[in-house]
């Protein structure tokens, strides 16, 4: 009776592996030609060009928003992806190759600061690290039991993907020129009405306190050496920058985030305040502007870089 148990668990145990398998090579295989969404398209894109473009954006959806490649006077493409930080960013930079690239990295500054991050955003991509081994060998280093159980279990990779793969894999617009990566912001006369009640309500500006005790994340620090040993490797160009908000944090944070990127000897741009008037017009919210605001600032960070290059 033992030996009859021990046999069906292990035909149970083998199935499931080899029905994981089958899954996975299946959803791999969707997931290839998709180039729409955030689940797995826009990545698949910048895998398809990062190799070719001069130049790159990463970062939150303040990079995604905020940074039109075509202000530029090399092509590039915009990596920024919305609920995502400088993990995220960093596991890409992991995989560049191409020598001489400038690398555009966003940065907020309560994100420097902030004492709980510690870059899980980064296994966002585990699905993407399975096709390359310089971005496992980077998420493992932080988090080992996740590239252990995606060994273990293939599918386990697109938890929380199927989904979101599969609508834009069968409705979405595959076919055709890609897109350049930028994703702005028209309000519309609701969501611009809504604003101007918001800022009458409570003002134009809103203070951000960071947490106390202020000092560098220690997981933070570390990706930033990371992106500087990867662009050192590479002769390219690494540039941190922080785009215009209505968030505001007090000068002393400001002179605290420049200090630290000097002596990291890594450029750092600080626009938080680049429009020195308000005008509505330029923002969809207190923390993205709109497509106006970012054809604006893209002009200008494009002739900064140029200055500072």
């Amino acid at each position: 009776m033992k030996k009859k148990s021990i046999t069906l668990f292990l035909f149970i145990l083998i199935s499931l592996l080899i029905c994981d398998r089958l899954v996975y090579i299946a959803l791999h295989g969707i997931e290839e030609n998709v180039y729409t969404g955030q689940s797995v398209g826009k990545a698949n894109q910048f895998n398809s060009v990062k190799d070719s473009v001069d130049l790159l954006v990463l970062g939150s959806s303040r990079a995604a928003r905020h940074v039109d490649p075509e202000s530029f006077s090399i092509p590039g493409y915009n990596m920024g992806m919305d609920g995502t930080h400088l993990g995220y960013a960093t596991a890409l930079i992991s995989t560049l190759k191409k020598e001489g690239q400038l690398v555009l990295v966003h940065v907020d500054h309560h994100e420097v600061y902030d004492i709980d991050y510690e870059g899980d955003d980064m296994l966002s991509l585990l699905n993407e690290s399975r096709d390359s081994d310089a971005m496992e060998d980077f998420i493992k280093k932080y988090y080992p039991e996740e590239i252990y159980l995606s060994n273990l279990s293939n599918c386990y990779v697109y938890n929380g993907k199927v989904l979101g793969m599969l609508k834009n894999a069968f409705l979405g617009k595959n076919t055709g020129s890609r897109s350049n990566g930028f994703s702005p912001l028209v309000p519309t006369k609701n969501q611009k009405e809504t604003f101007e009640a918001i800022l009458e309500e409570s003002g134009i500006t809103q203070r951000i306190d960071i947490q106390e005790p202020v000092e560098v994340n220690h997981r933070f620090e570390s990706f930033v050496d990371f992106a500087i040993e990867v662009a050192a490797k590479n002769h390219s160009s690494l540039i941190f920058f922080t785009s215009p908000s209505l968030n505001k944090v007090d000068e002393e944070i400001r002179n605290s985030t420049a200090d630290f990127f000097n002596t990291k000897g890594v450029q750092y741009l600080d626009d938080l305040d680049f429009f020195k008037e308000f005008n509505i017009d330029y923002w969809k919210d207190r923390s993205h502007m709109s497509k106006m605001g970012a054809e604006l600032y893209s002009i200008k960070l494009s002739k900064e870089i140029q200055q500072v290059k």
